[in-house]
């Protein structure tokens, strides 16, 4: 696909999208759980591009946590506060729109595809996702932001310092500064954001400064990372805030001896899971997809995938138990399963071994 074909793809749409939105006043945009910051990006933009095209009362939610610094610092900086989606009267709402997300992957409470009107995202196409009234679904971009960006451009929406300086963060976020899933389109939008963008308040994004809980969690995973060839495994036990699970696994690919990472923990009633490879062929998603299956939900890229499984609802034992039998399913489905593991600091002895 080409910048010109996908626009032109976003034009043959423009009539369908108006037509979902005629006579609509108030819009709910809800990002996945947790959000990142192609979903926090995806989110505003559409805010915008509904507020300013079409004179819509939008309201940006999410559920979970906002816990990464890089992300709320990102918010503070775009000025934006979505509403948690516990203090949101949903009937209120006439219309509900997904970003970086869809109906079936459970990661979001919309999981009926009759509640919602319209989805746009950069994820595999999902069936139910079929039933919405308007969708644009397009897994070749490396993120929602690209796409939404392309809307942006049908209605000539000004595209500001700041507006492409969040842009690329979220850009730069998702596709691992364009090593990961970018597309043509991407790489197009990367060259064009960097020129406009303020770099030092991007660097201030980047660079946002952390605190205690942080550090305890890079000191955890380092004593617990346990290797199984080119695998690291790291048992983070409780997650100080949901997206820590991501941001450990992306930490722990940087090591040398391995092409994989994988990082499962727990929050609230939730484990949670993330697999980073450095390898773009290596399905990740289908994998994330047969390690959850049958405990939870899961999904992402060739190179980035994650899950979650409700322990209310799964297998007797517990949480130790049950995140035990997800890394014994990883394991198997690597053909690592008979491996002797060794953990990454040596002195270390590993968990789990006699």
């Amino acid at each position: 696909m080409s910048f010109a074909s996908d626009l032109r793809r976003v034009r043959s749409r423009s009539a369908r999208f108006e037509k979902v939105l005629e006579a609509r006043a108030k819009v709910l945009v809800v990002s996945h759980n947790n959000p990142d910051p192609d979903s926090i990006v995806s989110a505003l933009l559409l805010e915008t591009l509904l507020t300013r095209v079409f004179g819509i009362s939008v309201t940006i939610a999410y559920s979970g946590v906002i816990g990464r610094a890089e992300n709320k610092a990102l918010l503070e900086y775009c000025g934006i506060q979505p509403v948690p989606l516990r203090e949101i009267d949903v009937a209120k709402f006439e219309t509900v729109a997904l970003v970086d997300t869809q109906p079936g992957t459970g990661n979001h409470p919309f999981e009926e595809a009759g509640k919602v009107a319209v989805v746009l995202d950069h994820h595999r196409l999902r069936p139910d996702t079929r039933q919405v009234a308007f969708f644009d679904v397009r897994d070749h971009l490396g993120s929602t932001t690209t796409l939404l960006h392309l809307y942006w451009r049908v209605w000539r929406l000004e595209l500001t310092p700041k507006f492409a300086t969040a842009m690329l963060y979220a850009l730069r976020s998702e596709t691992a500064d364009m090593g990961r899933a970018a597309s043509v389109v991407d790489r197009r939008l990367f060259k064009d954001l960097y020129a406009l963008a303020d770099l030092r308040a991007l660097s201030r994004i980047v660079n946002a400064k952390v605190g205690e809980r942080y550090f305890s969690a890079i000191h955890k995973a380092i004593e617990r990372a346990v290797v199984y060839g080119p695998l690291v495994v790291i048992r983070m036990g409780k997650l100080p805030y949901p997206d820590a699970v991501a941001q450990i696994a992306e930490y722990f690919l940087k090591y040398e001896e391995v092409s994989t990472a994988f990082s499962i923990g727990v929050y609230g009633d939730e484990i949670l899971f993330s697999l980073r490879s450095d390898d773009p062929g290596a399905l990740l998603e289908s994998l994330a997809r047969r390690v959850a299956g049958g405990l939870g939900t899961a999904g992402g890229h060739e190179s980035c995938a994650g899950g979650q499984i409700p322990v209310t609802r799964s297998a007797r034992g517990g949480k130790k138990s049950l995140q035990e039998a997800v890394i014994a399913r990883l394991l198997e489905e690597l053909g690592l399963k008979g491996d002797r593991p060794r953990n990454l600091i040596h002195r270390i002895p590993p968990r789990g071994s006699s």
